[in-house]
């Protein structure tokens, strides 16, 4: 598809879908607009790394527009999410966009993975709190994961392998996995932090056969022991925290 085509099936796709989703008593609260889109998306059209800020921009806001426009109908307005891989690269995402007309969102969302960030864990909550006052805006952790074993249920290699590195203090263990949560959660209340999104708690082995693989790359992260049962890193939703 050539820009104007690919942006017109774009706002058309996600105001439809919007719609029906609500006239399905459906509508979210909440709509991410693309997923950690460092590089931008919808490729090669969309690729800020290849020097199309303007045609990223262009295609994200078109994105924006219908999420707005279907919301106008709706008793719920969806608020929009842009979601930016790792904490540390907030700052210079929307530095390479300036004046580009990009203004029109609720929250930043970040992913934040402890093996792949130059962000320590007990140095999120500042970084958060640095986000949102720079920004003017709510943050939240919408991507994040933590392994509860380094063993694999499956021949499906998985993307955290014994050799990745950890967060001090945090094993990868059923207890290790949980009390990970936990701080992790605490660092993002006390950096004023609005939510967390675990990803992905399900994903336990299975028959689904990939180009890459059968079952799971990631059922060492799941919320889910390998014969699906549920294990102690769920109560990070339910545990109590401290609310300044």
């Amino acid at each position: 598809l050539d820009l104007e085509s690919l942006r017109d099936s774009l706002y058309n796709y996600t105001f439809k879908t919007l719609s029906d989703l609500d006239d399905a008593g459906l509508m979210p609260e909440y709509v991410q607009v693309g997923n950690e889109i460092n590089p931008g998306f919808l490729l090669p059209q969309g690729n800020r790394w290849n020097g199309n800020e303007d045609n990223f921009i262009y295609l994200l806001n078109a994105a924006i527009d219908a999420v707005r426009d279907a919301g106008t109908t709706s008793a719920i307005k969806p608020e929009i999410i842009i979601h930016i891989a790792q904490p540390e690269n907030v700052v210079n995402w929307f530095a390479g966009l300036e004046g580009l007309g990009m203004n029109d969102f609720d929250i930043i969302g970040i992913s934040y993975y402890y093996m792949w960030s130059n962000v320590t864990l007990d140095n999120l909550s500042d970084k958060i709190s640095e986000i949102k006052s720079r920004y003017n805006t709510r943050v939240m952790v919408v991507e994040t994961a933590y392994p509860f074993t380094t063993n694999n249920a499956d021949s499906y290699p998985n993307i955290v392998t014994p050799g990745k590195i950890l967060a001090p203090l945090f094993p990868a263990t059923v207890q290790g996995q949980h009390d990970y949560l936990a701080t992790l959660v605490q660092e993002i209340i006390d950096g004023g932090g609005s939510g967390i999104m675990y990803w992905e708690p399900a994903w336990i082995t299975s028959a689904l056969n990939t180009q890459w693989g059968t079952g799971s790359a990631w059922d060492c992260n799941a919320l889910f022991s390998f014969s699906g049962d549920v294990i102690k890193g769920m109560n990070y939703m339910t545990n109590e925290y401290i609310f300044k």
